[in-house]
């Protein structure tokens, strides 16, 4: 047999040989003893074992077995088992894009001559699909379903793990269950939203003339007015608070508060009004920077400035974005020139020509940290808008755009200016005392600006923003705009040291404030951003209706677009406003030319996609265990994509128990309490009923303090 000589042991032996679909020889084996044995038949199951059936006289050898007839010639029944080669990598399951390409991979290792493979779907082989990488080119709905392997070498064979697809439709992926359209006589905008643990809307941004919120109206003082508004679930408003005068007035950062006070930040300009103070003064036409912080009623509780007191030059400042801590202090954003007072005088710092600022207000509006975040010295200083976001561990997230001929600091930190193009950005991440943890400079051949900051569970963050020229943005990765564009939409994720995870664009961009930014609870981050002509992110390839269309889109922690959704009319679509619950309903509102088949045009937009939640199959079941003994809890879900798991004890999460499981390896009296888990997929989030574990001491001793 080629290579292999098989010993003879006895007049008539037994032998299995097998050959590859080429007819090469791959192994053989022999069995028998003295006698006379004989094969009558050979049957091979699905993983390669063999079962051989015979008959022998005598005394016998098979493999590690000895056998001895009884008579003449008895029957004998064998089975060849064989080791099969081993899965390093099994396929994973997800969800694609309807016209993407499915890719799915197995790894081997542990293997013995050739290799083969054949890819099944739903149970069925898949012809020419032989190969450890299969690929289906431009998926349709009918892709969706299990997929596994058989992988096969000269000693057996061995399947991989199901990996269940999901195929998500390119348009439309989620439903809309609220779309509202406010407005009146003139323009309007909303500049900012957010949301409360009850569903409400909150949202500001300024109006001309008159502005029809419903149950609300309300009258422009002057140019433009600014307002702030909450509204139910249903969209309805519940009231809505104005501020403004004969000059252009805006709110531009809107938060909530823990106990259900509204922060809302932005500008004015002189003789604005304030509830019923005013009017407030600014010391010329430039305008000035104001915070206000209402009841969960809407009344004003109180308003503050902050002013340049000088008279000469640009005395200008004004507030983009603000924060609430867990406490209730409000964290706010601004830029100014020369010196600034941030309440009435109290408080006033100095700098250079132009300076950033964070400012913090206690929740009865003192000031207690103004820190200076940005600064230039010797040059002519342009600071865009700056964004602001807040970590779980109370850390602020400062992202900018600087235009400056000479020396600019952030944080205390040189930035590599001047500047390579006419517009550079940058994110910095500092203590909530005002102490730069880090900074990072994005600086390109071209332009740079950061429009939204946002903070991931895990300490690290997302940045939205506009590029128009190739640049490696840190990762390695060298991103090109589109040609066709002025500016391109960027996204980025930093590490919690502030390094570059990875970088994707995401449709149109723009150098001056522009989308939205969200991250749900498992790190996955939702842009809403614009696009004009042919947008990319989704297969098949959107077209926008008639001038930007709206676009909302879901990225994975690793960057893995997860899906993304389209809409818009004639008009233009813009998304100023991004929230989202703790079940993945998406929250947002803007401007909206129309959603076909949903709603309208309108000045100012509230919108709603419901999130469809994994369904649970098995929830995690309540124990009686014994002190020092392990236990373990377990869920499982049926899903769209990739299934999240995150356990929580007593509510609260427990760091690294991200697995469809949760083990204890040793129980201990405070191991006792309520044990669940947050199931989530691309679609939604869901949690399962808590288990409770009871802790039985009876009997057993244990430490309850070790020696000192």
């Amino acid at each position: 047999m080629n290579a292999t000589l098989l010993p003879g042991l006895g007049s008539n032996d037994v032998f299995v040989a097998k050959f590859d679909l080429s007819g090469n020889f791959v192994w053989a084996k022999s069995a028998g003893g003295p006698g006379y044995d004989y094969s009558r038949g050979l049957d091979v199951d699905a993983r390669g074992n063999i079962v051989l059936a015979g008959t022998f006289a005598g005394t016998g050898q098979f493999g590690q077995f000895n056998l001895t007839s009884a008579g003449a010639g008895d029957i004998f029944v064998g089975k060849i088992g064989f080791t099969p080669p081993a899965i390093t990598a099994q396929p994973l399951g997800g969800n694609v894009l309807a016209g993407q390409n499915l890719t799915l991979t197995v790894g081997v290792t542990n293997a013995t001559g050739a290799v083969t493979y054949q890819w099944r779907f739903n149970g069925t082989n898949l012809a020419g699909a032989t190969n450890a990488t299969l690929t289906l080119a431009n998926a349709g709905t009918n892709a969706a379903g299990t997929y596994d392997v058989l992988v096969t070498h000269a000693f057996g064979a061995v399947y991989s793990a199901p990996a269940v697809i999901s195929v998500i439709p390119s348009a439309n992926p989620l439903p809309f269950v609220l779309a509202k359209n406010l407005g009146g006589s003139g323009s309007g905008s909303l500049n900012s939203m957010a949301r409360d643990a009850n569903g409400n809307y909150y949202f500001g941004g300024l109006f001309q003339n008159a502005l029809d919120l419903g149950t609300t109206n309300l009258v422009s003082l002057g140019s433009t007015d600014a307002f702030v508004a909450k509204a139910d679930a249903t969209g309805t408003v519940l009231w809505a608070a104005q501020f403004g005068g004969p000059g252009a007035d805006s709110v531009n950062g809107v938060a909530v508060a823990p106990n259900g006070d509204v922060l809302a930040v932005g500008l004015f300009r002189n003789g604005a009004m304030f509830g019923t103070n005013g009017p407030v003064a600014s010391p010329t036409t430039f305008p000035s920077a104001f915070t206000v912080r209402l009841s969960p009623s809407g009344q004003l509780l109180w308003f503050r400035r902050v002013l340049n007191p000088s008279v000469s030059g640009s005395p200008m400042s004004q507030n983009s974005e603000v924060v609430v801590d867990a406490a209730g202090n409000a964290f706010v954003t601004g830029k100014g020139i020369d010196t600034l007072s941030f309440d009435e005088g109290a408080t006033t710092v100095t700098h250079s020509v132009g300076w950033d600022y964070v400012v913090k207000y206690d929740t009865n509006g003192n000031v207690t940290l103004v820190t200076n975040t940005g600064d230039v010295t010797g040059g002519q200083y342009i600071h865009d808008d700056s964004q602001l976001a807040m970590d779980a561990a109370g850390n602020l997230i400062l992202g900018g755009a600087i235009n400056s001929a000479g020396h600019v600091s952030v944080g205390g930190v040189n930035l590599p200016f001047p500047v390579k193009g006419n517009l550079d950005a940058f994110v910095a991440k500092f203590t909530s005392t005002g102490s730069a943890i880090w900074v990072r400079s994005i600086s390109g051949p071209g332009q740079e600006y950061v429009s939204h900051v946002a903070a991931s569970p895990d300490g690290s963050t997302y940045v939205l923003g506009a590029f128009d020229a190739a640049s490696d943005f840190g990762n390695g990765v060298v991103l090109t705009p589109d040609p066709s564009l002025l500016a391109t939409g960027f996204l980025l994720k930093l590490a919690t040291n502030g390094a570059v995870e990875w970088s994707c664009t995401v449709g149109s961009g723009k150098f001056t404030p522009f989308g939205a930014l969200a991250v749900d609870r498992f790190g996955n981050v939702y842009v809403g951003t614009v696009f004009s002509g042919t947008n990319t992110l989704g297969i098949p390839n959107a077209v926008s209706v008639g001038g930007d269309d709206a676009m909302i889109a879901k990225f994975d922690p690793q960057g893995r677009l997860v899906w993304a959704q389209s809409f818009g009319a004639a008009g233009g679509d813009y998304i100023n406003g991004l929230a989202l619950d703790p079940s993945q309903n998406i929250y947002f509102g803007g401007s909206f030319g129309g959603i076909p088949g949903v709603m309208g045009s309108g000045q100012i937009s509230l919108a709603q996609m419901s999130a469809v939640a994994p369904i649970i199959l098995a929830s995690p079941l309540s124990q009686t265990i014994a002190v020092n003994r392990p236990v373990t809890f377990s869920a499982n879900a049926a899903g769209s994509g990739v299934i999240s798991y995150q356990w929580q004890f007593n509510g609260a999460d427990i760091p690294g128990a991200t697995n469809s499981s949760y083990l204890i390896p040793t129980v201990v009296p405070g191991s006792g309490g309520n044990y669940g888990v947050l199931i989530g997929d691309a679609f939604g989030i869901t949690n399962t009923a808590p288990a409770y574990l009871t802790v039985d001491t009876s009997g057993v001793p244990f430490i309850l303090t070790p020696p000192q």
